[in-house]
């Protein structure tokens, strides 16, 4: 009997010792799910900013090729105007030599 008891004492141990190993192995599984819910939700969130950072660039990327365009059409626009004030310049020379052409041949007329 003595045997019996003390046979029956260490299944009581160990089964003890067995409950509480799964415990703490349930706990530390318990806190591993945890974690691991927390890590996906950062995860997520990541993904999210990358979305969203990859839309901003893409909308840099049209506002750069916008302004690309429009500074090239205004090097254009300032060409232009360089020739018009150069014809301009001409056109005046012109004009003058033609009005003091007009006032040689007045003065040339009334004498």
């Amino acid at each position: 009997m003595k045997k019996a008891a003390e046979l029956e004492a260490r299944a009581k141990d160990s089964a003890l010792s067995v409950a509480n190993e799964l415990a703490m192995k349930d706990a530390q599984l318990e806190e591993e799910k945890k974690r691991s819910m927390e890590q996906m939700k950062t995860i997520e969130q990541l993904r999210e900013s990358i979305s969203q950072n990859q839309a901003k660039l893409v909308q840099i990327a049209n506002q750069s090729a916008e302004m690309e365009k429009k500074s090239a059409e205004l090097q254009a626009k300032t060409s232009e105007i360089a020739a018009l004030e150069s014809k301009v310049k001409d056109l005046t020379a012109v004009l003058s030599t033609i009005s003091s052409i007009a006032v040689t041949g007045k003065l040339d007329s009334d004498v």
